[in-house]
């Protein structure tokens, strides 16, 4: 703990004494500890806190960064002992109101000199130190023993044969006491209201906090909360009153203490009917908890789901008005494409006259460069129906072997035209996947044109098929022995509008197949990946949900 320098006034000569020293000195028990709550760590004591606690064998360093309650426990063979919850609950206000808190007389077990156990009362204080920011950065935990003063006022002297007899007779009195000290410390706003006036009989500490710390036993609901809408609150305790039915209020806010200025404070209250030993209603219990945590966590909840609602919404509008707009070029694109291909043909028939060698030449450069143009046109029509594609998603269950199958057959004629071998192997033939079968077909068609047009002649492709690595998935496989794809790139080929292998090829394509495919494996629960080394080849691997 660092202790803050101090100057002293004008004309001060006296030495300012050393604030470190100073605390080691004082002769009251002291220890101080950040507001890190729930573990509230050591970070000084003196020596009196240490010689009271019997901690001196421990000494500060053996106590300093260690967590209080673990440092402190109740002791275990005592299980009515309170101490632990008495000082939490200090605690807590401290960190609330920013503001000391005085506990009431707590019990401790001390160790004498000989040995043996004394039982000592301590009069705590704990009082908070502000940081820069306003919040409590530490709190110092300050104890008064009054053993002496309480045994000076009592009438009798607590002797072990009369604590002993006490104890005998704890079933009465004992029990009652406790009651009495469970009804005051409870972390739940308690009052009791008597008689069809329901004026306050009594009423525990959370419940004095709840109303601002007023004036309340003896006075009627009506004396003690002038200033709130009164009837509608009476009117509700007076049916609880009459009716003998309970009644409940969730999330109720409260302005600060007693509906003071502060932030709102959410509480559920419950009205429940006191009755006597005939059944007659003599009065009303009122429970109040405090659920602001929970209220704000749900409201901060539900906000961040709105935003995220709307930026979504924002995102799909934003998305649709770009698909509108890449289908009405490319209609108004194709219209003119069109027109291109149809007098290439009609100059390359001859119909306006002659063509020379060269000018035919030059007819087909045009035309191939209209097919390539009228390619990417496709594409980007493909891509602006993506999104009602996936909104399209029809699950069933897809036999995955034969949908491989089928489309082995629509590829068959390029593999042989360039020459290629293909393998097709099932781990599983009963392999069944919970997809949409038009897509899959859609997407392994894309895994295998590909394979075919980027892997050179006499190169080799092969799928497979079989159980995913992670349960309850399938996985078909697409592999070739083409050009390969380097490291850098295996991500960004799934961008839209990305091509890498074949920078300089000619063959149609504006990169897109691969967005394509991931994204409509992503809408039927899936995914797409790569494993790919340049020079080598590519395996392409589409997983799917089982349907088995």
């Amino acid at each position: 703990m660092s202790w803050p320098s101090r100057r002293p006034a004008p004309g001060f000569t006296t030495r300012v004494p050393d604030f470190e020293a100073f605390f080691e000195a004082l002769p009251a028990p002291c220890i101080v500890f950040a507001a890190d709550d729930p573990r509230y760590t050591i970070v000084a004591v003196n020596d009196a806190y240490l010689r009271a606690t019997n901690s001196v064998r421990y000494g500060a360093r053996g106590l300093l960064g260690r967590p209080l309650f673990q440092t402190f426990p109740d002791p275990l063979y005592d299980p009515a002992a309170t101490e632990t919850a008495n000082m939490r609950i200090s605690l807590h206000r401290v960190m609330r109101h920013r503001a000391p808190d005085r506990m009431s007389v707590q019990r401790f077990r001390s160790r004498r000199p000989d040995g043996t156990e004394e039982e000592r009362l301590w009069s705590p204080v704990n009082a908070p130190v502000l940081g820069d920011d306003g919040e409590v950065a530490f709190i110092v935990h300050h104890v008064e023993d009054v053993t002496t003063r309480v045994a000076a006022a009592e009438p009798r002297v607590l002797t072990a044969e009369v604590r002993a007899a006490d104890e005998l007779t704890f079933g009465a009195q004992g029990a009652a006491a406790f009651v009495d000290l469970a009804f005051a410390q409870a972390p739940v706003a308690i009052a009791v209201l008597r008689g069809p006036e329901l004026v306050f009989a009594c009423c525990n500490r959370a419940y004095g906090a709840l109303s601002g710390h007023r004036p309340l036993v003896g006075r009627s609901i009506r004396e003690a909360f002038p200033e709130l809408d009164v009837e509608t609150i009476y009117g509700i305790m007076h049916d609880v009153y009459s009716t003998g039915m309970p009644y409940i209020v969730n999330e109720f806010p409260v302005h600060g203490e007693g509906g003071g200025p502060g932030p709102e404070i959410y509480y559920n209250f419950v009205y429940q009917p006191l009755r006597d030993a005939e059944g007659g209603v003599t009065g009303i219990a009122v429970l109040a908890t405090d659920i602001t945590e929970l209220v704000l966590e749900r409201l901060l909840a539900e906000r961040a789901r709105d935003e995220a609602e709307v930026a979504r919404n924002a995102a799909e509008e934003a998305s649709r008005s770009k698909s509108r707009m890449l289908g009405t070029l490319s209609h108004e694109m194709r219209t003119p494409l069109n027109a291109i291909a149809g007098y290439t043909q009609l100059l390359g028939a001859g119909v306006r006259g002659a063509v020379t060698p060269a000018q035919m030449e030059d007819i087909q450069r045009i035309r191939q460069n209209q097919l390539h143009l009228t390619g990417v046109v496709n594409s980007v029509l493909r891509h602006a129906k993506l999104e009602n594609a996936m909104l399209g998603t029809d699950l069933e269950t897809v036999p995955v072997a034969d949908v491989c199958a089928a489309v082995e057959s629509l590829v068959m004629p390029q593999m042989r035209e360039k020459g290629l071998t293909f393998a097709f192997t099932s781990n599983a033939p009963d392999l069944f996947a919970r997809a949409d079968t038009v897509k899959v077909r859609q997407i392994l068609l894309n895994l295998l044109s590909n394979a075919v047009k980027f892997t050179a002649e006499g190169g080799h492709v092969s799928v497979t098929c079989g159980a995913g690595e992670q349960a309850g998935t399938v996985a078909v496989s697409v592999a070739d022995t083409g050009v390969g794809i380097a490291g850098v790139l295996l991500e960004k080929i799934f961008e839209p509008f990305v091509q890498v292998g074949a920078p300089q090829s000619s063959d149609e394509g504006v990169g897109l197949g691969l967005w394509i495919s991931r994204a409509l494996a992503r809408a039927m629960g899936g995914d797409l990946s790569v494993q790919s080394e340049l020079g080598q080849g590519s395996v392409f691997t589409l997983t799917l949900p089982s349907a088995r």
